[in-house]
């Protein structure tokens, strides 16, 4: 059993892609907010279809920590994927 704020791969597995990158948006806030990193230092794409290099997300900052809980350093990447409508993963570089 997963508690309020916990999320499965099953749960991520029923998101819609405007769902997903929603989820991304509000978790890198989070993090970004958590750690008194600017909140213009997270730009997320809300519409996936755009062509963009495939970059869905990024959070970078050089002022604040070297790096988060969740991010390792002060720059990363994510880029979502979806599999025939029934499997959705997040990517990080």
């Amino acid at each position: 059993m997963t508690g309020l704020f916990e999320i499965t791969h099953e749960d991520i597995n029923q998101l819609k892609d405007f769902q997903l990158t929603d989820l991304l948006h509000r978790l890198l806030r989070l993090e970004a907010n958590r750690f008194n990193i600017a909140a213009s230092s997270v730009s997320v794409a809300l519409n996936i279809d755009v062509p963009d290099g495939g970059e869905d997300g990024l959070i970078k900052w050089s002022d604040g920590p070297a790096y988060t809980d969740y991010v390792p350093n002060g720059s990363i990447r994510y880029f979502l994927m979806f599999f025939c409508c029934d499997f959705a993963s997040i990517v990080c570089w």
